[in-house]
């Protein structure tokens, strides 16, 4: 959200689902599992402050999961 608002450029939310059971944190096996991948609509941070957008950003990473 920083470098975003800073530099002014769109963002394209990705939510990501089921890379959790692929490779579980702490170990050292990975799993055959699906995973989806998902991208919503590019978020622009023009006039918004760094924490609104984070905000918005991560409202909408929410909703793709």
């Amino acid at each position: 959200g920083i470098v975003a608002t800073q530099l002014g450029l769109p963002v394209v939310p990705v939510g990501i689902c089921g890379a959790w059971q692929v490779w579980p944190r702490g170990s050292n096996r990975i799993r055959l599992h699906p995973v989806r991948v998902r991208f919503g609509e590019p978020l622009n941070p023009e006039g918004k402050s760094i924490d609104a957008f984070t905000a918005e950003l991560r409202e909408a990473v929410e909703r793709l999961l």
